[in-house]
């Protein structure tokens, strides 16, 4: 009888220590790192208030105020410096007042090159329900693990919805994780070495391996100016000169994003 009893406390402690281990806390990967953002309201609602680990309205950042002059309702970001390209799978966002419906997720190692940056997350609409004059997690923003240095979520709109007009977004916290328990894979760079973009003038040329359904160019505010099924020659005439993303769908309904410019 002593062995048995023995025997079960020992299998129960390894249990104990296991059960230990898994509720761990993950790492919050950008808190207190050096962060930047396109402006701010004033200097307590600087960037730094986003990834301080306070995620109350509290302590947060605020784009400048949003007038005509300073249309900061759209277009606005905030960008955090991890110090060192670091793997991760899933952010965390906490933001007041609920204004943002339309944002993305964009990376890269080196932050002083726009055309560097490129999506993890293409752009998402999300609606809310009711006005929040609180702080607001959220969904979990979760994606194939990639290992990168520089952040940036990019706010294409805000909107005060009891006035029904663009307004300045303000977000409490944003918090990167590698989180082992999300099944969701490594984003593959393998598809990429079997693609180009090319601008030829008034074309955009497409040279790809995979079998793609279609395309979408959209502007950096988020507008979609071109939609079509796939054709590796497009016309590009109409656009004005500036950044563009191309969006091709593959035939597995994979999801591809690049930058391109059109001059």
């Amino acid at each position: 009888m002593k062995k048995i009893t023995l025997l079960a406390s020992i299998l129960f402690m390894g249990f104990a220590s296991v059960q230990a281990q898994d509720e761990e806390p993950l790492t919050n990967l950008a808190l207190n790192k050096t962060a930047t953002a396109s402006s701010q309201y004033r200097d307590n609602l600087g960037a730094s208030y986003a990834f301080d680990g306070v995620a109350t309205k509290d302590s947060r950042w605020s784009a400048a105020n949003h007038t005509d002059a300073t249309p900061t309702g759209e277009n606005s970001w905030l960008q955090v410096d991890l110090g060192e390209s670091l793997q991760f799978n899933k952010i965390i966002i906490t933001e007041f007042s609920n204004k943002v419906t339309k944002y993305r997720i964009e990376v890269t190692d080196n932050a002083e090159d726009e055309l560097s940056w490129e999506p993890i997350v293409a752009d998402t609409e999300q609606t809310f329900e009711g006005i929040s004059n609180n702080a607001s997690r959220w969904p979990d923003i979760t994606f194939p693990s990639i290992t990168k240095r520089y952040v940036r979520l990019w706010i294409i709109e805000s909107w005060d919805k009891k006035k029904e007009v663009l307004d300045e977004p303000s977000i409490c916290e944003m918090e990167i994780y590698d989180d082992p328990s999300l099944d969701t894979g490594i984003m593959s760079t393998d598809a990429d070495k079997l693609l180009s973009l090319n601008v030829d003038g008034e074309q955009l040329q497409i040279k790809t391996a995979q079998a793609m359904n279609s395309v979408k160019v959209i502007d950096l505010s988020g507008r979609t100016v071109i939609e079509q099924p796939f054709n590796s020659t497009i016309s590009v005439a109409n656009l004005s000169s500036g950044v563009y993303l191309v969006q091709l769908e593959t035939s597995e309904g994979t999801l591809i994003t690049r930058k391109i410019v059109k001059k």
